[in-house]
């Protein structure tokens, strides 16, 4: 039902990269979450790997969608606390950290959403529009809506940086969760931290998303344009195109476990339509009759008079039968037996068909396992030369669940600029 693509990258100032993100198939539904850590030394990077890992663990097991959003509301509160009680432990370096968290729940053709902090939610629809789907819990974002400031206005304000609200700032947060959102065959939606959206234009980014390529292509190029920009902050990005229905089989078996055993797709679905052709021919054959016995098998092609013919006037009651009802006993014995190969048949290729299906239930489930939150492996984005006008793009993509970005060159020396937790708000580092 959804294509993904994903990316993230360090940038050319931070140190290291604070962001995480996931992708899960819980049973129910996919779970996708983009998490941007707050805090000094490994303090933002731990507030975002533990949100992550405790949305993981208490999102992967959705076997109903029924109270989805409660079920994300607990989700968030036990994320929280979580990295709440880790900053109170006295350490220098977890002190004050936090988090902000943007999830979505991907149901058939419909969404969800729950988010604190300004880790933002877009969508495109068919018709072209961009629509912003999640509204940040900042200081700047309040000055808006209370005509303050107008969006330009916003974007380079001195305070842009200060939120009202981040996980791990106190025992509970008040999590902002969307009602159920239709979406159509085409539309795409996409999740970001503000490493992404705090230096792309909402106007560039729908430029991107119009343009008709392949989710992991619209991650990318995001990510490159947020790098030409300066790359002055983690930037993470998560892409998702709703398919039609009709792929969803498809697509389902090509990324389930089969293919680790060479096993393609084609070759599933056409062992699956042979033997359940096999069986409904079989069925159609036998019509209603009680005995089961194939038609072609069956005494309506021996003439009615044969068994009711009178015997040959010759015949005495010690006489052997005559040809014709000993060929009538020949095809009653071979009906039966016809019949009962059949049934057997039957029952051994609807055995065969239900191992085979939960044999790919298994592989499916132990392939889409949710692992621990860590940070994404992506290759650490290198400050350009002076004399480039752009970044190079950096040749990395984002594991499904999130992963540790590998370092493959020490960081360029660099003040880091860290974002305000909202109960001490000061000026961002430019």
């Amino acid at each position: 039902m959804w294509s993904v693509g994903q990316r993230s990258e360090t940038g050319y100032v931070r140190s290291e990269n604070q962001d995480r993100m996931s992708w899960i198939r819980a049973p129910a539904c996919d779970v996708f979450v983009v998490s941007d850590g707050m805090g000094g030394h490994a303090g933002g990077a731990l507030a975002a790997q533990l949100t992550v890992q405790t949305l993981q663990e208490r999102l992967s097991g959705m076997t109903s969608v029924e109270d989805a959003g409660a079920t994300l509301e607990r989700a968030f509160q036990a994320a929280n606390e979580a990295v709440y009680e880790r900053g109170q432990t006295g350490s220098a370096a977890t002190a004050r950290m936090g988090a902000t968290a943007v999830a979505l729940l991907a149901a058939g053709p419909r969404i969800m959403l729950a988010h604190v902090g300004d880790s933002r939610a877009y969508r495109l629809t068919r018709g072209g529009v961009l629509e912003r789907l999640t509204k940040d819990h900042s200081l700047v974002q309040r000055m808006v809506d209370a005509g303050m400031l107008t969006e330009a206005q916003a974007a380079d304000h001195p305070d842009s940086s200060v939120l009202e609200r981040a996980m791990g700032q106190a025992p509970r947060v008040e999590v902002e969760v969307s009602a159920w959102r239709p979406m159509r065959a085409g539309e795409v939606c996409m999740l970001c931290s503000d490493g992404l959206c705090g230096y792309v234009g909402d106007d560039e980014i729908a430029a991107v998303m119009r343009g008709g390529q392949q989710p992991q292509d619209m991650a990318d190029q995001l990510v490159r344009l947020a790098l030409e920009r300066g790359g002055e902050d983690n930037v993470t990005v998560q892409v998702l195109q709703c398919n039609s229905g009709g792929s969803l089989l498809r697509r389902w078996l090509s990324r389930s476990a089969l293919a680790r055993f060479g096993i393609g797709v084609p070759v599933v679905i056409a062992a699956l339509w042979l033997g359940w052709s096999g069986v409904l021919s079989n069925r159609s054959s036998q019509g209603n009759r009680a005995d089961g016995a194939p038609a072609s098998a069956s005494l309506g092609s021996v003439p009615a008079a044969v068994p009711s013919a009178p015997a040959p006037a010759a015949a005495t009651a010690g006489a052997l039968p005559s040809p014709i009802e000993a060929r009538v006993a020949a095809l009653e014995r071979d009906a039966r037996n016809d019949a009962a190969e059949h049934r057997a048949r039957d029952a051994s290729l609807a055995q065969q068909i239900e191992s085979l299906t939960a044999r790919i239930d298994q592989l499916d489930r132990k392939a889409s396992a949710p692992s621990a939150a860590s940070t994404p492996a992506t290759s650490r984005a290198r400050k350009p030369a002076k004399s480039a006008k752009k970044p190079e793009q950096q040749a990395s993509t984002v594991a499904a669940s999130a992963s540790t970005p590998a370092s493959t060159s020490p960081a360029p020396a660099a003040a880091e600029s860290q974002r305000t937790p909202p109960s001490e708000p000061v000026e961002a580092a430019p």
